[in-house]
């Protein structure tokens, strides 16, 4: 179900949008009336979208909320306002809005706005329709339609292609293709033979236990990213899940038939073995820095661990889209949201990331950061 805030200052108008949305099955989490209430609205409910009047009480008006909203959250926010002119729509546009209601609105008009907002975002997340990359495109999504489309996106998958053209056509017919909503499971920690899978589209994050607090992403397994095959050599995923945490298109691969291939194939074996387990080590590595760096080394580190997979995807050498929204980076890194956005606009000050696009950060110059962070070796304070 989608989870809706409502940001508006008279009650009426408030209740009645609540009410409109709720008739159409949407969760209203919230109704709040000023600008600081809605900064702490979101940060308690995590909405999916957020309804934002313009001309808010208060020292900030909705234009305003929407920007700080924009910079912390990866939502999207449809205005409500009874300013249609042309300048108020022009400030409005420089929040980037989903979309636009002039009051009054019928009820199916504040519907079909809601509903088109969510879905033209998870589009846009997804990578399909325009890309949000700018210069750098996004993958394109892969045809996974038949059988001979399966065969050729599991050829594209470098630790696989070393197979033959008989052995992939044998595990393309037993793959299975999921489509998978954000935030779902994909491995439990508590299964006990797990099933390897390869992103075809989207993103699945291994990110420890909910009782942990906070959670934190340990990995990101990206399109085409061979860590998904991990049960191939153990039955255990230990303690983390893997999780999507954007829509995502997942080709699901039978276990024995896998390990009977690899069998089959030594080097290909030793090889993604070998992949698996630096990723491993890395993810030990970080996890294990997560308590003695500062906030600044764990942003830092944790864009420039997340570099190969999105250089790979892209075929960047600089100027590298790592596609995570803030949240998703605060919690790679261990961090509050405020506090590793705090530390990205300390990085776009000192000219290290490009902040300018809501759903990826550019990191400008990769060399540049390591050293800073190699310069700062500082102990860790409280974040």
């Amino acid at each position: 179900m989608i989870k809706a805030l409502v940001v508006e200052d008279e009650q009426i108008v408030a209740l009645d949008v609540a009410r409109c949305l709720q008739s159409g099955g949407i969760d209203v989490v919230d109704t709040v009336a000023s600008g600081g209430d809605a900064i702490a609205a979101m940060r308690r409910h995590e909405p999916d979208v957020v309804l934002l009047d313009i001309a808010l009480n208060g020292d900030i008006d909705g234009i305003q909320v929407a920007s700080q909203i924009a910079d912390q959250w990866d939502v999207p926010v449809v205005f409500l306002t009874a300013h249609g002119d042309e300048q108020t729509v022009k400030r409005a546009q420089t929040a980037r809005p989903s979309g636009y209601l002039v009051k009054p609105f019928k009820d199916q008009d504040l519907l079909a706005s809601v509903m088109t907002a969510v879905y033209q975002f998870d589009q846009n997340r997804a990578g399909n329709g325009e890309s949000s990359l700018g210069s750098v495109a996004s993958p394109s999504v892969p045809d996974l339609s038949g059988t001979e489309e399966i065969k050729k996106f599991l050829a594209s998958v470098e630790v696989l292609s070393a197979l033959s053209s008989d052995e992939l056509q044998f595990i393309a017919e037993a793959a299975q293709v999921y489509q998978i909503e954000s935030g779902k499971t994909v491995i439990s920690r508590f299964e006990n033979e797990p099933t390897p899978f390869i992103v075809a589209q989207g993103c699945v994050a291994l990110v420890t236990p909910p009782e942990r607090t906070p959670q934190v992403i340990l990995a990101l397994v990206t399109p085409r990213d061979s860590f998904g095959l991990f049960s191939a050599f153990d039955t255990k995923y230990g303690s983390a899940d893997a999780r999507t945490i954007r829509p995502s298109t997942i080709v699901s691969l039978p276990r024995r038939l896998l390990v009977s291939l690899l069998d089959r194939n030594p080097q290909v074996a030793r090889k993604l073995s070998q992949e698996i387990y630096g990723r491993l080590l890395e993810a030990h590595s970080f996890a294990g820095s997560l308590a003695a760096d500062r906030a600044e080394r764990r942003v830092g580190h944790a864009l420039l661990s997340l570099i190969p997979n999105f250089s790979r995807l892209s075929n960047a050498t600089k100027d590298i889209p790592v596609e995570v929204s803030r949240k998703e980076l605060a919690g790679y890194a261990g961090l509050t949201l405020e506090t590793a956005v705090r530390v990205l606009r300390r990085f776009s000050n000192e000219g290290l990331v490009d902040l300018s696009h809501r759903r990826f950060i550019k990191v400008l110059d990769a060399k540049k950061l390591e050293e800073a962070l190699s310069q700062d070796s500082r102990p860790a304070s409280a974040v």
